[in-house]
């Protein structure tokens, strides 16, 4: 299940980068939650958006987001990423984007039924 955590703020991390870029010494600072496959839909949620909170505060650019994510994945969720890159190799897609990998990473962890669930929500609001 993910710890959620609050970030800390970016005076607490010595400022961002001057190249707008961010740092793995910057980014492990704000003490990012772990992920490990389990839990309900809100874990799975909550992390991507303690995440990407991160990424915003650090200004981080595309590049570095998925290895910086990847790291705090644990047991299955770090299994499931080690098959996707095995995959990846084999098809010859190499390297994957910050998008690509929400993508993969929701479909794997969010529940079908949560997601059709959510979608007939939103279908009666409209």
């Amino acid at each position: 299940m993910a710890a959620r955590r609050r970030v800390r703020s970016p005076e607490d991390l010595n400022e961002n980068n001057n190249d707008g870029g961010c740092t793995f010494e910057q980014f492990n600072r704000t003490h990012p939650p772990t992920f490990d496959g389990r839990g309900e839909t809100n874990a799975v949620e909550d992390w991507i958006q303690d995440i990407e909170e991160i990424f915003s505060i650090l200004e981080c650019t595309d590049q570095p987001k998925v290895r910086f994510a990847a790291f705090e994945l644990i047991g299955e969720a770090k299994r499931w990423l080690n098959s996707e890159k095995v995959i990846r190799e084999a098809e010859g897609t190499g390297v994957i984007v910050w998008a690509q990998f929400k993508h993969n990473f929701f479909d794997r962890f969010f529940p079908k039924a949560d997601t059709e669930a959510r979608a007939r929500e939103f279908t009666n609001l409209v």
